[in-house]
């Protein structure tokens, strides 16, 4: 059949034969020439009205077959295919879409089967888009379905507007004036796909084939990051998606990424029944957490993590999912988790593990191990988080082993370290021997503090957990614990009892056994008994409240201490104790030690004028001390001391204030009162000086003076007293 037209001022030429409705073999001969703006006038479709532009179209394709000669024409069945399309400034309209696609302008060459699109560009709205591309055999969309095809194209647009190009009304107009609209700018993009016909008419559930993205380039108005070099590989087979080296640049980060989903097809499924899995290895040079967050991000992320910047991160992880109709279990295995942050200077090295959750509420943790910063640990758990009585009851237990915790570097205790030497320093200037009779402090008020203010681990609900826990160094805040080793119970009847607990630390041994009652969680106390062995006091830091106000009772005193220690103490919601409602009972010894800046002894400053009472040290302190309504009783005790042999008793409260009752050898005052009279003043005598201890003799007949001193170290008086007993 041949066709001749002249459409106004265009032109048409044209040649068509087809045979075989079944499977159709098509012989076409087209040359036209159209101004398309005649079509549209001369038709009267207002549609159609709105076009205008040129085609001029160039066709010859012959597939015809001689069956008689069919494999000589089968091997040139593509030769007569080929075509060429230009297409200049088109301009049309879609039905019901506010925009107009304008300036459309296109060139595509056709050969063999194989569509070259040389350029094609438009604009739709204040968005533009230029693209090119190719397409490997064009008869194979038509019939041979089966056979791959390869798609490529790369699109390329200074601007695109979202809103417009979504829209489906007029009101858009008004829409797009509203700020924060999303555009992509600068966006470069190439595409290939390779797959057949076939794949895409019948997926199982998806196509098969490969698609690929290269050369992804993207900046946007409110996403306030630049995609640059992005490109990846995504391969469908039968039964999984592969994603291969999705790579690129996020501003200064740099990603590289591939996974893989084994059985995907599960996810396709109304009811959902069997396995998958899902795996990912995740590199990076330097990713910065900044470099990831949009203008909302900043809201949900802590602000000290906002500008944090991890470098030579590798994740690699595989989760299985099981699903019987519901979810039934996920068991992820972790084979790596490293990576260093800048910020937080911590590295995260060789985490690995396997942690398994489901609808049993069970909760498992299989050796989790790895390091942290100077840390390294080894877990395991096994945790019940229903409701089911019965599961309740099965043990849930908790494995923790460390050679090294470095809690410090953890919790970022350099700088509070530093923070606290400062003021540390600061006491020092104010712990100078006193003038005028003034004594220095002898517990130190740390701060006021809302204990009840934090989280209170009793109002969780307690359910039946052991633990064991072993660590062969513990550093937290200059402690230098090692060989720490305990077993902890916890009940479901808001119990907590600490079965064995022992460690070495500050050059002795400590030992402890407790329980925590937490069934009202206003009245939380603790009965425990403590053992120590040659503790060094100077090396351990002990806090406790009084009254609302945190202290640090042990500035004061030095030496090894040794001893049994029976307590009742009520403590805070963070395990602070109330001193002033607890109660304990104390029998220690003390050996080499030292009373810096005590202030009974400053008290006594106008009998000792010869000696230095900012440092007092004495051989062996024993005796058995009680803790009762923040109140310390000290009952009768010797001891011989830089100062002489001397007997002293008395009650200690946090609240500073203190009764005191001495007996001095009368030499010791005599010579003392001697010296005054000869004018030494008290400043004249050397903070740093060591007197020898001087010794009772047993043999010898001593006249004692019993003074008392009370009140509190800015404001006391001593006056002539004789001790009274003290009851613990």
């Amino acid at each position: 059949m041949d066709m001749n037209a002249r459409p106004g001022k265009g032109l048409f030429r044209g040649n068509f034969i087809l045979r075989d409705f079944t499977d159709p073999k098509i012989m076409m001969q087209v040359n036209s020439d159209l101004e398309l703006a005649f079509i549209g006038d001369f038709l009267g479709i207002p549609d159609l009205q709105r076009i205008t532009g040129h085609i001029h179209l160039k066709m010859n394709f012959s597939e015809l077959v001689d069956f008689s000669t069919p494999e000589k024409e089968l091997s040139e069945l593509t030769e007569g295919i080929q075509s060429e399309l230009n297409v200049t400034n088109l301009t049309f309209r879609i039905p019901k879409y506010p925009y107009t696609i304008e300036r459309l302008n296109l060139h595509a060459l056709m050969k063999k089967g194989n569509v070259q699109l040389d350029t094609l560009s438009f604009s739709i709205g204040h968005s533009d888009f230029h693209l090119d591309g190719s397409l490997s055999d064009l008869p194979a969309l038509f019939h041979h379905q089966e056979k791959p095809v390869t798609l490529n194209l790369n699109l390329n647009s200074s601007r695109m507007v979202i809103k417009e190009l979504l829209a489906s009304d007029s009101m858009l107009d008004k829409e797009m004036q509203e700020e924060g609209s999303e555009e992509i700018r600068e966006l470069n993009l190439g595409l290939s796909l390779e797959t057949s016909v076939y794949e895409l008419q019948h997926p199982k559930p998806l196509p098969r084939g490969t698609f690929r993205i290269a050369n992804f380039d993207a900046s946007f108005k409110r996403y306030p990051h630049a995609f640059h070099d992005f490109g990846g590989q995504l391969t469908i087979n039968d039964t999984s998606l592969l994603l291969k080296n999705l790579t690129g640049q996020l501003d200064s980060s740099d990603i590289r990424f591939s996974g893989r989903v084994n059985n995907y097809a599960l996810w396709f499924e109304k009811v959902k029944k069997g396995k998958t899995q899902i795996g990912f290895d995740l590199k990076s040079n330097r990713l910065a957490v900044n470099d990831l967050l949009g203008s909302t991000g900043y809201h949900y992320v802590p602000k000290d993590l906002q500008q944090e910047v991890v470098s030579g991160i590798w994740l690699r992880s595989k989760t299985e999912l099981r699903y019987d109709s519901v979810f039934q279990f996920a068991n992820i295995k972790i084979a790596n988790i490293s990576g260093s942050l800048q910020k937080h200077a911590i590295r995260m090295d060789s985490i690995s593990g396997n942690i398994k959750f489901g609808i049993d509420h069970f909760i498992k943790i299989d050796t989790l191990k790895g390091r942290i910063g100077n840390s390294d640990f080894n877990l395991s758990m096994r945790l019940y988080a229903g409701k089911d009585t019965v599961r309740r009851k099965k043990s849930n237990f908790l494995q923790f082993s460390s050679q090294l915790l470095d809690l410090d570097q953890l919790n970022n205790y350099v700088e509070a370290a530093e923070k606290e030497e400062q003021e540390e320093m600061a006491m020092l200037r104010t712990d100078q021997p006193a003038t005028d009779g003034q004594a220095g402090t002898t517990v130190i008020p740390v701060s006021s503090v809302s204990h009840d203010d934090g989280f209170n681990i009793f109002n969780i609900p307690f359910i039946d957990f052991n633990a064991a826990v072993n660590i062969g160094r513990l550093r937290y805040h200059r402690l230098g614990i090692k060989n720490l080793s305990t077993i902890l119970r916890m009940q479901s009847n808001q119990q907590l009892y600490l079965d064995t607990l022992t460690m070495a630390m500050a050059g002795g041994i400590i030992s402890a056994r407790a329980h925590f009652d937490g069934s009202d969680p206003k009245k939380i106390y603790l009965k425990s008994q403590i053992g120590l062995e040659d503790v060094s006091l100077e090396k351990l830091m002990l806090k406790a409240d009084y009254l609302g106000q945190d202290y640090v009772i042990n500035k004061n005193i030095k030496g090894t201490l040794s001893g049994q220690i029976t307590g009742y103490i009520q403590v805070h919601p963070d395990l602070t104790p109330l001193i002033d409602q607890s109660s304990a009972q104390m029998d220690i010894e003390i050996l080499n030690g030292e009373l810096v800046n005590f202030a009974p002894m400053q008290a006594m400053s106008s009998y000792f004028s010869d000696k230095n009472l900012f440092r007092v040290r004495f051989d062996t302190l024993r005796n058995s001390l009680s803790l009762k309504n923040g109140s310390l009783f000290i009952p009768d005790m010797n001891i011989n001391s830089s100062l002489g042999f001397m007997e002293i008793s008395g009650i200690q409260s946090m609240d500073m204030h203190m009764e005191y009752y001495l007996r001095i050898p009368l030499k010791l005052v005599t010579q003392a009162g001697w010296h005054k009279l000869f004018g030494k003043k008290q400043e004249e005598v050397d903070p740093d000086q060591v007197d020898a201890i001087e010794y009772r003799g047993k043999d010898k007949k001593v006249h004692f003076i019993n003074l008392k001193i009370s009140g509190t170290p800015d404001e006391y008086k001593v006056a002539l007293g004789k001790g009274k007993k003290t009851a613990g």
